[in-house]
């Protein structure tokens, strides 16, 4: 049994290093200041999504901000996307009036973005969630 635990456990230790990694590089493209906004919406969007089913709380806080920052720069598209990841951590946590409410928000601005690709993801975000509710 011992034998088998070393590799296993260095296995899993390899595979967690390069997520690490990401995740740092990812937040220091995000609190760059310096970088293009559209960079820094990209990088919090998947440090979020990286986070989404082991800390809902955090992917929360992240997608605030992405949507804080959206609003400030008025990009639809983005704004869209960061309420399709705060809707889907209220889904996630079973709160499903409100990840309606979340999505319908994100559709719309997806929708005035004219994203098909987005628009699509979100309706079927929304499918998620009727199916959710039985």
């Amino acid at each position: 049994m011992k034998k088998l635990f070393l590799p296993v456990f260095i296995f899993g230790v390899t595979l967690a290093l390069p997520a690490q990694g990401n995740s740092d590089s990812l937040w220091s493209l995000w609190i760059d200041s310096r970088q293009a906004d559209t960079v820094r919406l990209m990088a919090i969007q998947h440090l979020a999504w990286d986070l989404l089913y082991e800390n809902p709380d955090s992917t929360f806080a992240l997608a605030q901000q992405e949507l804080a920052l959206a609003k400030k720069i008025n990009n639809r598209k983005w704004q869209a996307k960061a309420l399709n990841v705060i809707a889907s951590t209220y889904n996630l946590r079973g709160n499903y009036a409100a990840a309606l409410e979340t999505y319908l928000e994100a559709l719309d601005a997806m929708t005035a973005s004219a994203d098909k690709r987005g628009v699509a993801a979100i309706s079927n975000n929304i499918g998620l969630v009727y199916r959710n509710m039985g």
